[in-house]
């Protein structure tokens, strides 16, 4: 379903999501790697930390059957795929967001993990005990190439900060930005 959802509604229109497969997208704009590829090697430093913080051998199983089929399931769709169900990019971020949730809220319901950035959040979780890390980045950018390096740059900086929300930029260069810290009960 992630994988789908990336070559339909995200991918086809630069809108990078946040995580491993949002840098994936705005990598392939520098080097034309793979994008499924260039998820797969983000994800490996993921796989490694939480193979010795979440549980050894069962998360690194279940984490990556998880990673191999959306990594690989990305570049072998997106030749099959048709591309956008519209050409209105508000709506691909509607359609991307609400199926990305469903597909991610299926993968923690199964017990695992996307294993993307969402491990670095649950090992501080764990680590630290009363704080929930999230940090949702997000970039969609422009044709230039500086309009990418300066909203690459904003995504890769931006620090956790109570309830921060930032619209910064171009509107057609950086999306939304967003980084929060909340305390957990």
């Amino acid at each position: 379903m992630l994988a789908v959802n990336f070559d339909i509604f995200l991918a086809p229109f630069d809108i990078a999501p946040g995580g491993t497969s949002g840098m994936a997208i705005i990598i392939h704009e520098f080097t034309g790697w793979l994008k499924g590829l260039t998820m797969f090697i983000l994800t490996i430093p993921m796989l490694i930390l939480g193979f010795y913080q979440l549980g050894r051998f069962r998360f690194l199983l279940r984490a990556s059957y998880v990673t191999l089929i959306y990594s690989f399931g990305v570049d072998l769709l997106a030749t099959w795929l048709p591309v956008g169900v519209t050409d209105d990019l508000l709506l691909n971020a509607l359609y991307g967001g609400i199926v990305g949730g469903i597909g991610i809220g299926l993968i923690y319901r199964g017990g695992t993990s996307p294993a993307g950035t969402s491990v670095i959040s649950r090992v501080l979780n764990l680590n630290i005990g009363k704080y929930d890390v999230e940090a949702d980045v997000g970039a969609s950018y422009g044709s230039r190439r500086q309009e990418t390096v300066e909203a690459l740059t904003l995504v890769l900086t931006q620090a956790p900060a109570p309830s921060h929300s930032c619209l910064t930029g171009d509107p057609y260069t950086v999306r939304r930005t967003t980084s929060m810290l909340r305390v957990s009960s």
